[in-house]
């Protein structure tokens, strides 16, 4: 009789169960795949960021350099202006015969 009452019990049939589990977690996955931002776009976000900054960057020093460059060319030329007053003779008073 132990063999006719182990045989009577019904056991449940997982098989549905877990294949609907299965389909849950597929499900999931799938939707934080959809709710992560994609990693390459911040990737190339970060890229374009960096860049900005670098060509930003490099532009600020182009226009140090050449403000730079202006204010030796003004000084240059206020030296030559100094230099051109005290090389240059005094005018003298014009002279005039007296007239007759």
């Amino acid at each position: 009789m132990n063999g006719l009452a182990n045989d009577s019990i019904m056991t449940p049939d997982l098989e549905p169960v877990l294949g609907h589990q299965k389909e849950a977690l597929d499900h999931l996955e799938q939707a934080l795949r959809i709710l992560e931002p994609p990693q390459q776009k911040q990737d190339q976000k970060q890229d374009q960021k960096q860049q900005q900054q670098e060509q930003q960057q490099v532009s600020q020093e182009q226009a140090a350099r050449r403000l730079q460059a202006i204010r030796e060319r003004e000084a240059e030329r206020q030296r030559e202006e100094r230099n051109r007053q005290r090389a240059a003779p005094e005018p003298r008073a014009a002279w005039h015969p007296a007239a007759p």
